[in-house]
């Protein structure tokens, strides 16, 4: 209905309550013909009717996900301080790897020593050992 018509309509006299009931039936009768005219997509008004189990699903779905956020966030820490303790382990065992190292080159020189006290050597033949085994 447009404009025009409302307002032929309301400037009208009409003094039969007959005659009202009559425009008001014709008028309803238009309105329906031109609702019948209007195209709606079907998947829409499906979307319409189930917007309140939709919602619900939503917010199943948001629940859910921030769950398993919150598991891997908790997860993802304790990878951290596994990586930290694994870090450290490593650390520590490599000083011990270069005390061992140190002890063997201390226990080598000690043996050396010894033998050239046993065996008439020179000093020289010492301090060149000596340097030697700094430069490796």
């Amino acid at each position: 209905m447009n404009a025009a018509e409302l307002s032929v309509l309301s400037s009208k006299r009409i003094v039969d309550f007959e005659n009202v009931h009559a425009e008001l039936a014709c008028l309803k009768k238009r309105l329906l013909q031109h609702y019948k005219k209007v195209k709606f997509p079907s998947f829409q008004l499906e979307k319409l009717k189930n917007v309140r189990k939709n919602l619900a699903e939503e917010k199943h779905t948001l629940e859910q996900n921030q769950e398993m956020l919150e598991y891997l966030n908790s997860e993802v820490e304790k990878a951290v301080e596994k990586s930290y303790a694994i870090e450290e382990s490593t650390k520590a065992l490599e000083e011990r790897l270069e005390s061992l190292k140190n002890s063997k080159q201390q226990r080598m020189l000690k043996a050396w020593v010894m033998s050239q006290i046993l065996t008439p050597c020179s000093f020289r033949k010492l301090l060149l050992w000596l340097l030697h085994s700094k430069k490796k």
